[in-house]
């Protein structure tokens, strides 16, 4: 069983019957083989059996599948094992001999003499070793991993907060339709639920379109994952919200759809009502004693968001890369809110918001980060927090080298937003425009990526 609670609803049952096998069926050094899902080789709730603690048997050879394609829907693995009464994990970082195994299968289910005959497989052989990143392990075939553990994690891990979960986003997620105002004070704006969360919404929320109008005071700017590019924050979404902002200490409030109209907002009133009424109806039993505002609002991740910091250093949380900007509140009419689609490092300092975009933006640290992310069938999918087991250092005002991350990294977002309109960036990005525009804009920016990476390796340490 893994040891954090967190990670029981991910168990699988694989991991269950690699250790019932092992125990009930084999004799003492009995040998079996099993065909795996590859999140085996680091995904956090199957650290027992890479450490050693899942008892009955000791890992003695790895087949790495995740180069073979067209053979099963999710990344594979083989791992061999020995019955043993106990494991020592120092034994896997020492090494476990293994095949990484590269090619593309024409059919499902090949014999294996079409498969020799066809020559479509390569295999190298491998040492896989058992190495920490943070709190996170993985069986790894880098240089690196050869080290050991690696038990530094960034300074700015317990900095940077998932934004709120804005859904269901058709309540939330607005677009006009009218011309927008010069100016957000006191108007009651014509608005309808965003075309594009139509398009995105599961059942039986992608049903629910709205239209009315609502005061400009609801009104506030958010990113999910497609408006945070490479030194960039394009088009920004526009979102309403039922929260009321205390102009002295910019502290958020929820609101329930009585109390806006108490403040005197009956068209804006009727929307959350209309939006209470609807989720009603059609939340799941799940969420049956929850309101509409309790979930918006869950672990209190809208409320406890800063309001007087000046800039926001935001990255993906889900793509191969991070991908990271830095939003300066003074250069938008709106609120921001982060929505949790980003992670957000609130501060005060414009340099240290810069060089940490920069360090995220890196190259190296995502590198370093890949053997530790979960994978699909198109590769890396995630980045949540394990970019933030990379150890950055705090930044340092008379440290050079951050200085000089700090500089690039604002002249970066300087020739990005540039570029970006110079290039006649679509406003919606499917996911592969979105995909090629980032790697377009790295493109553009190859002489200061260099520059950055050089610097990040000799910060981090």
């Amino acid at each position: 069983m893994p040891e954090r609670k967190a990670n029981f609803p991910h168990l699988e049952i694989a991991a269950i019957f690699l250790a019932h096998c092992s125990n009930y069926f084999l004799k003492e050094n009995g040998q079996l083989a099993f065909v795996l899902p590859r999140s085996f080789m680091s995904a956090d709730q199957h650290e027992n059996t890479r450490n050693g603690k899942a008892k009955g048997f000791t890992l003695t050879q790895i087949w790495d599948l995740d180069a073979v394609t067209n053979l099963f829907r999710v990344p594979s693995c083989v791992l061999f094992s020995e019955k043993k009464l106990k494991t020592s994990v120092s034994q896997y970082h020492k090494g476990i001999n293994g095949i990484s195994f590269k090619g593309r299968i024409k059919k499902h289910n090949c014999s294996i003499k079409e498969v020799e005959d066809a020559g479509v497989l390569t295999q190298t052989e491998n040492t896989f070793y058992y190495t920490t990143l943070g709190k996170s392990s993985a069986f790894s075939v880098s240089k690196q991993s050869k080290k050991g553990s690696q038990n530094k994690t960034s300074y700015y891990k317990t900095s940077f907060k998932q934004g709120a979960t804005l859904v269901p986003r058709n309540f939330y997620f607005v677009e006009l339709t009218q011309e927008e105002p010069e100016d957000w004070d006191d108007r009651l704006i014509n608005i309808k639920t965003s075309s594009e969360s139509m398009k995105q919404a599961k059942k039986p929320w992608n049903e629910i379109d709205m239209h009315g109008q609502i005061d400009s005071q609801y009104f506030f700017r958010t990113a999910i994952s497609k408006n945070v590019l490479p030194f960039v924050l394009y088009n920004p979404e526009l979102v309403i919200l039922p929260i009321k902002i205390n102009q002295e200490n910019k502290q958020i409030t929820m609101q329930t759809h009585e109390e806006i109209l108490k403040d005197g907002y009956y068209i804006t009133a009727q929307w959350f009502k209309n939006v209470e009424n609807v989720w009603n109806i059609l939340k799941t039993e799940k969420n049956e004693k929850i309101s509409s505002g309790n979930y918006l609002n869950w672990q209190n991740k809208l409320t406890d968001q800063d309001l007087n910091k000046k800039y926001m250093v935001l990255y993906t949380a889900s793509a191969k890369n991070a991908n990271s900007c830095v939003v300066k509140r003074e250069d938008l009419k709106l609120e921001f809110i982060v929505e949790s689609t980003t992670y957000v490092f609130f501060s005060n300092n414009k340099n240290e918001a810069y060089y940490v975009s920069a360090l995220l933006n890196s190259s190296v640290p995502n590198e370093l980060m890949k053997d530790f992310q979960a994978k699909g069938l198109f590769g890396e999918r995630h980045v949540h927090k394990k970019i933030l087991d990379i150890p950055f250092p705090q930044f340092n005002e008379m440290n050079q080298a951050h200085i000089d991350l700090a500089l690039l990294s604002e002249s970066c977002h300087t020739k990005a937003a540039k570029w970006m309109r110079e290039n006649n960036i679509p406003d919606n990005l499917d996911p592969i425009k979105l995909g090629k525009v980032r790697v377009q804009i790295k493109a553009y920016l190859n002489e200061e990526m260099k520059k950055i990476d050089k610097l990040v390796k000799g910060v981090i340490k």
